[in-house]
């Protein structure tokens, strides 16, 4: 069964940034509540925890679905991608700062720094791997992307000849 590049592309990234955001709103709440950097004038619940977790997830994925970070990524710069990951990362945790600030002045700075930085990471190492696994799947002939080739008789045999040989790129 073959799958359309875009779905795929859709689906990883959907997957990689989920346990992304799960692994730094973790390693936010273990610095911030068990680490003993911070300290602690209430220790929520678990309930409490899960559902913050939760409200996270959804909040970043409408702001990465928003501002076009499931957009075909693969016609551009691997680079690109990466600038664009940190800079959404830096605009939706100031958001976050901004409304726990304006709701409470007395959270820490360092650990939304913190929070940024291991967030952005994650989900660039995540960004990359996906495109990983999209070179697989062309390469195993699992996602195609489907292509009319118009053009001259000696271009278009010479394209696609290219196309034939070079499987990765899974037209």
């Amino acid at each position: 069964m073959k799958f359309s590049n875009i779905y795929s592309q859709f689906i990883t990234r959907i997957i990689l940034d989920t346990i992304a955001i799960t692994l730094s709103y973790a390693f936010q709440y273990y610095l911030r509540y068990q680490s003993g950097l911070v300290a602690v004038t209430l220790n929520p619940d678990i309930i409490a925890v899960i559902f913050t977790g939760f409200v996270m997830l959804a909040y970043w994925l409408l702001v990465f679905f928003f501002t076009g970070m499931y957009k075909n990524w693969h016609l551009r710069s691997p680079f690109e991608e990466i600038f664009n990951v940190w800079k959404v990362s830096l605009f939706g945790t100031a958001l976050i700062v901004f409304f726990v600030f304006y709701g409470s002045p007395s959270s820490p700075r360092m650990l939304f720094l913190l929070y940024f930085l291991f967030l952005s990471t994650s989900l660039s190492i995540g960004r990359l791997i996906s495109r990983r696994i999209q070179v697989r799947l062309r390469e195993n002939r699992l996602v195609n992307i489907p292509t009319i080739i118009i053009g001259s008789a000696q271009k278009s045999m010479d394209f696609f000849l290219r196309t034939t040989k070079a499987i990765n790129w899974g037209y």
